[in-house]
């Protein structure tokens, strides 16, 4: 029996994704084997819009434009929820549209930086050396999105981690932190926001999640709490730091 589990929202993309066909009458079970990430809007608006599903020949239609797949066997264990979210932050990050987040990545980050909160001169410049000298090492060598996957689970996993990823999320906030006054502003938040095309609906959600103290602004200290909560944590809440989700189909 075919198991099939589709989480569903997003865009609609009218395209064709065919899987490997099964022979006849036979019957498989790939559980949690597989697991196909679907990109370029991620699945349907809603379940009424999928025109063809035919589980005998693996064929799902009016799905998406591209789709990538990790082998959940290297992934044993592993929280769907924190699956999801260190799938979504890939896909956000992916502006070369290679399937990782790359340092290639990184440099396009920091020329959408400059170019929407127009950042000048020095300014410009500690922004692109930023973005480009501060990647792990994973995102120089890993080829696939399971590579990535397990390089950026180790990473999290590696008890020196924490005080890195603390370091380089305050350089981050300095960069952030557009006029230099020690706090972000939703002005600053939105070019943030903008930069990566995260979905201006929720925008306003995620700036009221981080900002805990309710004073309008973003510290430091409050950016930081919210990121490693995205990064670490495994159980479900309402913290989307890199935007809504992307949705998965585990077949």
């Amino acid at each position: 029996m075919l198991l099939l589990k589709t989480l569903v929202v997003g865009v609609l993309f009218k395209a064709v994704i065919q899987l490997p066909k099964v022979a006849q009458g036979k019957d498989i079970d790939m559980g949690r084997n597989n697991i196909t990430i679907l990109t370029e809007g991620m699945l349907f608006k809603d379940v009424t819009n999928l025109t063809s599903l035919d589980l005998n020949n693996h064929k799902i239609s009016t799905i998406s434009s591209k789709a990538f797949s990790v082998d959940m066997s290297q992934l044993k264990d592993i929280p769907i929820f924190w699956l999801k979210k260190s799938v979504t932050k890939v896909m956000v990050n992916d502006f070369n549209k290679n399937g990782i987040w790359d340092v290639d990545d990184c440099r396009i980050t920091a020329e959408k930086i400059i170019s929407i909160g127009n950042i000048k001169g020095a300014q410009a410049k500690e922004v692109y050396k930023f973005y480009s000298e501060n990647a792990p090492m994973y995102f120089h060598t890993a080829t696939n999105l399971t590579e990535w996957l397990i390089a950026d689970l180790n990473f999290r996993d590696d008890p020196n981690t924490r005080q890195l990823i603390h370091d380089y999320l305050e350089t981050w906030f300095r960069v952030l932190d557009l006029d230099g006054d020690g706090v972000i502003d939703q002005h600053e938040f939105k070019v943030f926001w903008d930069a990566y095309g995260l979905d201006p609906n929720y925008m306003k959600h995620q700036f009221d999640y981080i900002d805990k103290d309710k004073d309008g602004l973003i510290s430091c200290q409050e950016l930081v709490k919210v990121y490693f909560d995205y990064f670490y944590n495994t159980e479900e809440n309402a913290n989307i730091f890199w935007g809504p989700l992307k949705d998965i189909i585990m077949i």
